[in-house]
């Protein structure tokens, strides 16, 4: 079947001399897949224009991509502050519930460093979780007191582990942190409760 793109591909190539697409194609069994598609046209020895083509297999590629699109909508929806770093501990993505939990917006926090929000207070510390990260450690911060900008205290567990890039080099960390400021003061409910 006939690709409507064709004639623009044509009317390209004729203007340009190459046409370049991602095009669907079918193999021997019919199972259809992505191809990058690259058509160009040049001057043979004998003087006669020659059209050549390229076709490359891009299923892994889109498959990749597929799976990172996921990835950033269960990030976007999900509950909990999903934060990412680089190696030096600076915020390359923010999630809207870290927003809601930690109180400032994405534009405010891409670039910042983000270990004073896992140990509010203290100075430096960042290398070592790197470190320990990329030895493949899960590092698990639990009751993390966190104030708002609105001056309110949230309760958090953070869990930080790699992020790494398709060779598995560690390229950043990524940060999860689960507001549990009403499970604790449930707790803390309870404990006096007991005592009375």
């Amino acid at each position: 079947q006939a690709d409507p793109r064709l004639p623009l591909a044509l009317e390209t190539l004729a203007h340009t001399g190459q046409f370049h697409a991602e095009l669907t194609a079918r193999r021997a069994g019919g199972v259809a897949f992505p191809v990058d598609f690259t058509q160009s046209l040049f001057m043979g020895p004998d003087g006669v224009t020659v059209a050549a083509a390229y076709f490359v297999d891009i299923s892994a590629r889109k498959e990749a991509e597929r799976h990172r699109a996921l990835l950033a909508s269960i990030a976007a929806s999900s509950h909990d502050a999903i934060i990412a770093t680089d190696l030096e501990g600076k915020i390359t993505s923010w999630n809207s519930s870290a927003e809601r939990i930690y109180g400032y917006a994405e534009r405010d926090m891409i670039g910042s460093p983000i270990f004073p929000l896992l140990m509010p207070g203290r100075q430096g510390g960042m290398q070592s979780f790197v470190t320990r990260i990329g030895h493949g450690e899960i590092l698990h911060l639990h009751d993390v007191a966190w104030q708002m900008p609105t001056g309110e205290t949230v309760v958090l567990a953070v869990t930080l582990g790699p992020v790494r890039a398709d060779d598995g080099t560690l390229i950043g960390i990524s940060s999860i942190a689960h507001d549990i400021t009403q499970r604790k003061q449930l707790e803390e409910d309870l404990r006096q409760s007991e005592q009375r």
